[in-house]
Parts: C-alpha cells; structure tokens; sequence
C-alpha cells in the first residue's frame, strides 16, 4: 500500500512539472475589450482571437526564457502568477506593457494597420516584443528605457519576426539606443 501511495504522489509530481503547474509558468488570460470595434473584429477572425494569443504566449513565455534569456530554472526567471492581454480601443502606440504583468494592445493599430506584413504576422511580432518586457528583470526600473526597449525587439529579431529591410546593423549611434538599434548592434 505504501509503495502504491509513493508511485502516486511521485507520478503527481512529475504530471505538474511537466504540465506547466509547478508554479514557474504562469496563467495566460486574453480580454477583447471591443469585440464589435473593427480591430476587434480582427483579433478574432484575422489573428485568431484568445485561443491563438494564448498559445502564442507560452510558447513566447518559453522562448524568452529559455532561448533567449537562458534562465532554465524557476530560481532564474522572474515570478509571475498571470499574464494579461487585453485588447483595448487608444491611439498612439500599437502595444504597451504596464504594471508587471499587463499588455495592452490596440485596436486602432489592428484595425488599421496597412502592412507589409500579414496582420497576424505583425501581431506575433508584436506579442514578442511585449513579452519581453513582461519577463525582463530590469533593475528596479534603474535600467535605462532604451536598453530595455532595445532587449524587447532582440527578442523580436532572434524569433525571425522582424520585419524585413526594418533597419541594418550598424545603423544607430550608440549599442545602447534602443529599439531597432541595440539587436544589430555588434556588442549583442
């Protein structure tokens, strides 16, 4: 009996490890805010809508940390329970990530966004760039702005979802700029 009770409990154990439960991975929540607005439309028919951002984001949860990051432990990886999208309807940006553990993403930008890239192409992008600031550890907010925007669209360029032509290395001033700059830059 105790035998049986010990495989369980060690079946259990390893059944939560490897589903993602062992408390390291953290719950995926997707909101569209504006399902009847035009990007809202859009997130669902175009993009895929929460079932697509919620696969999408644990395997970008898992690239940033494991790829990317190289922080193979729960020790290494900054602790989070949950992670949120939402779908919003404001100008001005196309994503922004806020608090720790929050990404807006506007339904202006997916309405109207021209191209040249498939939508759902630029979306992933997108969701590359934001996560990585959900999963950056960046100094107590000392870390200066640029580095840590420029860190995000590393991420970016080394899943292959940069846009292609977008800028070439050695294009900025400084390796540190930010944004486009710091993944082309040669330090990186």
């Amino acid at each position: 009996m105790a035998s049986h009770f010990f495989f369980l409990c060690t079946l259990l154990t390893f059944s939560l490890y490897f589903h993602g439960i062992s408390g390291a991975i953290p719950k995926y929540v997707v909101i569209n805010e504006v399902p009847t607005h035009g990007g809202g439309i859009k997130f669902d028919k175009v993009i895929g809508g929460i079932p697509y951002t919620k696969k999408k984001m644990r395997h970008i949860n898992k690239y940033i940390w494991y790829k990317v990051f190289k922080q193979n432990t729960p020790a290494d990886q900054k602790p989070l329970d949950n992670v949120t999208v939402f779908i919003k309807d404001f100008v001005g940006v196309e994503a922004v990530t806020w608090g720790s553990d929050k990404i807006n993403v506007s339904a202006v930008f997916l309405r109207d966004y021209p191209g040249p890239m498939d939508l759902k192409w630029e979306f992933t992008s997108l969701m590359h760039h934001e996560m990585t600031h959900v999963f950056q550890w960046n100094g107590e907010g000392k870390t200066p702005a640029p580095l840590v925007e420029g860190i995000a669209d590393y991420t970016v360029l080394k899943a292959n979802y940069f846009p292609p032509g977008f800028t070439k290395p050695g294009s900025g001033d400084r390796w540190d700029e930010g944004y486009v700059h710091t993944p082309f830059s040669p330090v990186l």
